[in-house]
C-alpha cells in the first residue's frame, strides 16, 4: 500500500539527529486524551508540512520519533498529524486504509 501523508523526520524541529537512510516508515497508534495537542487540519497544513516543533508535542509523539531515528527510518505515520482532521473526505480516505499500516 503506497501511503501519501506521512510525517517527513527531518522536518521536525528541535530534534538532534543523524541523518538517517529511508527505510520504511513506522506508525503510531495512541490514546488522544484530553490536553490540547497539535493537530493537522486545513489551517496548519502548510505550516506542519513545512516543519513541527518538538517540543510541542506530547511527550508520547517525541518518543516515537526518537525511536524512529533510532532504527534509521524517515518517516512516520501518526493519525493526528497524518489525517487532515477537520476534512471528512480526508478522514474516510484516510481512516479507511489504517487498517493496511
Amino acid at each position: 500500500m503506497l501511503v501519501l501523508r506521512t510525517v517527513f523526520i527531518d522536518h521536525i524541529f528541535g530534534f538532534r539527529g543523524e541523518n538517517t537512510p529511508l527505510v520504511a516508515y513506522m506508525t503510531l497508534s495512541h490514546r488522544w486524551g484530553t490536553s490540547p495537542r497539535v493537530t493537522l487540519t486545513s489551517n496548519s497544513l502548510r505550516a506542519l508540512s513545512e516543519e513541527i516543533e518538538v517540543s510541542k508535542l506530547p511527550r508520547s509523539h517525541q518518543d516515537v520519533i526518537s525511536i524512529t531515528r533510532f532504527l534509521g527510518i524517515r518517516y512516520l505515520w501518526i493519525d493526528s498529524l497524518c489525517i487532515i482532521q477537520d476534512s471528512v473526505t480526508d478522514w474516510q480516505a484516510e481512516a479507511g486504509n489504517s487498517g493496511d499500516l
